[in-house]
């Protein structure tokens, strides 16, 4: 898994019911034990944007990407156009086939 960003490791364990008991040895329970939720939450790269500077970034997703979904990068990337100070580059690449 390394080079995989989890985007929004604090919420995705919880939508998908079927992998929680498969990462509570790694992640803990983010909904039973507040303790989780803000351990994750603190390396949690959607949770931590801010009003800040980045450097040009390239965020690349797949549709049919088994480990994170579509999605993820798509709103990891929104919420940095959101919130960032600056005009570095800011693009979203999604591989749409296999």
């Amino acid at each position: 898994m390394r080079g995989k960003l989890f985007c929004d490791a604090s919420r995705q364990p919880c939508r998908y019911i079927s992998l929680v008991p498969l990462t509570r040895p790694v992640w803990g329970d983010p909904l039973a034990n507040p303790g989780d939720y803000d351990n994750i939450a603190s390396y949690s790269p959607y949770e931590n944007v801010g009003e800040h500077r980045y450097p040009a970034i390239l965020a690349l997703g797949g549709l049919h990407d088994p480990r994170v979904g579509y999605h993820e990068p798509a709103k990891w990337v929104a919420r940095l156009r959101h919130d960032r100070v600056g005009d570095s580059p800011l693009l979203l690449k999604t591989q749409m086939g296999f």
